[in-house]
């Protein structure tokens, strides 16, 4: 089920780039890095490579998204590889391009960087639907009457993601 399930997420972004359809282009790369995590936790390296590159072609809002979910796969993969990502020696200067030689300085750095860009542009966020992204987030019940926005569904998710950071490189420093 995965690879069938991987292999359809696949297809549905290639389909999404081509009408310019940014939830499904969102929602297609996290099902691709869900399915691929299943099947080789070391194979989500191509879809983070994906939705970076994606990010330098995206319009506002998308953008915004992808460093949400850039930020949430960058934890995601730091903390899941932390016991050899915390032998490395911490680097400083140009970062590498292969992800796997990165310290943890990096990635608490990068994953800040996403997490912070992911809020810019408050007015766009603001005025973005939230419904015509449904197909990614989960609305609440109240959602409507609370008049949440994108911005603050972004918002949020930097924040508990910031202190989740924190709570993790306290705990190895």
């Amino acid at each position: 089920f995965p690879k069938t399930g991987l292999s359809e997420a696949r297809q549905a972004y290639q389909d999404a780039l081509k009408k310019k359809d940014s939830p499904q282009i969102i929602r297609s790369l996290v099902l691709q890095y869900r399915y691929q995590q299943i099947i080789d936790r070391e194979g989500i390296l191509p879809v983070i490579r994906e939705a970076e590159t994606r990010l330098k072609k995206a319009p506002q809002v998308e953008k915004q998204m992808l460093h949400t979910i850039l930020a949430e796969f960058y934890f995601d993969y730091f903390t899941s590889n932390s016991w050899k990502i915390r032998q490395r020696t911490p680097l400083s200067g140009r970062v590498p391009d292969d992800i796997e030689v990165w310290s943890s300085n990096i990635f608490t750095d990068t994953i800040r960087y996403h997490a912070m860009a992911a809020v810019e542009g408050e007015k766009q966020l603001a005025a973005a639907s939230l419904q015509k992204y449904s197909s990614v987030i989960t609305l609440g019940e109240d959602s409507e009457k609370l008049k949440h926005n994108l911005f603050d569904l972004l918002t949020n998710r930097s924040i508990n993601l910031l202190k989740q950071l924190n709570l993790y490189a306290r705990d190895f420093e």
